[in-house]
């Protein structure tokens, strides 16, 4: 969806992790777990206990909220909707110098260029041209900014997808549509609520 070479190869390198990783699971595993029969539990942790184990106060903690879900559901989405608020204000870009730790060779390169130069030196150079040759500049300033508007006009269709196919798994695993919607929902205020925290930090 996003036409760029780097998400292209990352996301297909993703995808095959996971197609080998799972091809292993179904082949290889079972195969080591056959020849290797009641030996697998050689090397078993004897103070591990095996069973249930239940906390008292996470027991607590669900029957009351079983007992009056509605305030404490509507108490957490407002929560998230006052942490998620933020996203709608954020400026997204392209990294600049100042994700360059302070003692890298690089950003001394960058000051010293700065300094030799003069002010607005090292700032990206601004060309005027017909819009019909925009195309025709190039270097690493104009392929940013390519990239940023191409990221900036897929990352509604993304987003998008992600919920849908999202909501259809969780049709299929719960089959009940209203808390798949109401799952999502909750997914993507935490996603913004958790994007307004790393960004603030």
């Amino acid at each position: 969806m996003v036409p760029s070479p780097a998400f292209r190869s990352t996301s297909l390198g993703i995808i095959l992790a996971v197609v080998f990783v799972l091809a292993a699971t179904l082949t290889l595993l079972p195969a080591v777990l056959a020849k290797l029969g009641p030996r697998v539990d050689r090397f078993s942790l004897g103070w591990v206990e095996s069973g249930e184990h239940r906390s008292p106060r996470f027991a607590a903690w669900s029957e009351r909220l079983w007992r009056r879900p509605l305030p404490y559901g509507l108490v957490a989405i407002v929560l998230l909707v006052a942490l998620a608020l933020p996203v709608l204000s954020l400026k997204t870009g392209m990294p600049s110098i100042k994700v360059v730790p302070s003692g890298d060779n690089s950003r001394q390169g960058y000051y010293a260029i700065q300094k030799a130069f003069g002010p607005g030196s090292t700032g990206p150079l601004q060309i005027v041209a017909p819009k019909a040759q925009a195309a025709l500049v190039g270097g690493p300033v104009a392929e940013n900014h390519d990239l940023e508007t191409a990221l900036s006009a897929k990352t509604p269709l993304v987003i998008g997808v992600v919920l849908g196919l999202g909501f259809l798994l969780l049709v299929v695993a719960v089959q009940a549509p209203l808390i798949a919607a109401a799952a999502v929902v909750a997914n993507l205020l935490a996603t913004g609520a958790q994007s307004c925290a790393f960004a603030g930090s």
